[in-house]
């Protein structure tokens, strides 16, 4: 009730699509949750809760005024924790200058002393030591990126914070980048990809140390002008359909409000929207845990044996309605995504309530599906007319 009163009170003044602005609030909510919790489906299917969605309208729609509406808290969150860590983030500069000294130093002696032929191994043993110490960056919350490169987005998610969401009114700009380019675009999908599957990313280039990129999730809350959407597909279509890379994200293209949008009194105190970011406020507040390599330890939660059967359902109606001849078959590589998806939804509705605590119950699946499968529908309204060749289909299939 708190997610769907803050839309309602959001629409009330904005007069936005509703399907838009609730995608904006589950944005929100996939970013306070994705660093917080996983979902385990089954005993070997185990994955992360973000979620990646794109909303197809023209400018003018007001995603932009709606995402700040539902992503406020996330933004005075990330406003107040670098005013917070500023000293540390300070001392932890001087402390890295020394060490840097330190180490020239030591690097100095080591290349002096071979030149005249003596030993070093000392040096090289307080050198391995010094390398021990070496202090450790302070990790200060960057949560809302919007046109990142693939290769800064890596670095950004490894080395700032490992938790981020790329918030857009003008996917435009993402969709038609450099990293889209026919020399890179292949790689950057795939990064996508495995962002969202959750999955070990090794990123590097010869002008550039390679690196793992592990234990990070990403949100990807996106608006793209239909003919913009157009232009991408009909150059790269048969390409970010058939890895899967669209098939990922929960599409929404909603009839447009604009000419029916009398001028409206803001709603008295924002209660529900107030109650809404709230507690996702709380739900930052409470921080994340880091691994030793400052990746995410998330919690993992499971269905209960209720949810664990309505879950199973809800994947095998899906799964019926994709052989030949049936109303899914033209867009299986999106609806052999419908349960995991269905799982991330549930689990963020039970964390909003919940917190990371406790068993995902059957009412928060049996919601997801229902928000899940009208998403599909519109996938199947937009995409189903871009056929997929058979080879691209089989092998968007065999990751599920």
């Amino acid at each position: 009730p708190v997610i769907r009163d803050a839309v309602e009170e959001v629409q009330s003044f904005v007069q936005a699509p509703l399907p838009m602005i609730a995608t904006s609030a589950f944005g929100a909510l996939s970013l306070a949750v994705q660093g917080r919790a996983d979902i385990k489906r089954a005993d070997t299917l185990t994955g992360p809760t973000s979620l990646f969605t794109l909303t197809i309208a023209d400018s003018g729609e007001r995603k932009s005024t709606v995402d700040k509406y539902f992503t406020g808290a996330v933004r005075a969150y990330e406003k107040e924790q670098r005013k917070e860590l500023q000293p540390k983030v300070k001392a932890q500069t001087i402390e890295l200058d020394v060490w840097k000294a330190k180490r020239q130093g030591l690097l100095r002696k080591i290349t002096s002393e071979t030149r005249q032929g003596n030993p070093t191994d000392e040096i090289e043993d307080q050198l391995a030591k010094l390398e021990r110490e070496k202090p450790p960056p302070i990790k200060v919350p960057y949560l809302i990126r919007s046109d990142e490169t693939s290769e800064h987005l890596a670095i950004a998610l490894r080395d700032e914070w490992p938790s981020g969401g790329i918030i857009s009114s003008e996917a435009g700009i993402v969709f038609g980048s450099h990293a889209m380019n026919p020399e890179s675009i292949m790689r950057n999908l795939s990064q996508f990809n495995v962002l969202w599957d959750g999955g070990e990313l090794q990123t590097g280039r010869v002008t550039r140390k390679s690196f793992q990129l592990r234990d990070v999730r990403l949100t990807v809350s996106l608006q793209i002008q239909p003919a913009a959407l157009k232009e991408f597909l009909d150059k790269h279509g048969a390409l970010a359909r058939g890895n899967g890379f669209l098939a990922r994200f929960l599409i929404s293209w909603p009839e447009s409000t604009q000419g029916s949008r009398p001028m409206a009194d803001p709603p008295d105190g924002w209660p529900h929207l107030s109650d809404f970011n709230l507690r996702v406020r709380q739900l930052l507040n409470a921080g994340l845990q880091f691994t030793r390599e400052g990746g995410i330890n998330t919690f993992m939660l499971g269905f209960n044996p209720e949810a664990q059967r309505e879950w199973r359902k809800c994947h095998d109606k899906v799964e019926s309605q994709i052989k030949p001849g049936r109303p899914l078959h033209e867009i299986k590589d999106a609806a052999s995504k419908v349960a995991d998806n269905v799982a991330r939804m549930a689990t963020l509705m039970h964390v909003f309530q919940y917190g990371p605590n406790g068993a995902v119950g059957p009412e928060s699946v049996t919601a997801a599906f229902q928000i899940v499968s009208w998403h599909i529908n519109e996938t199947r309204r937009f995409l189903g007319e871009f056929s997929l060749p058979p080879e691209f289909s089989n092998a968007a299939l065999l990751d599920d």
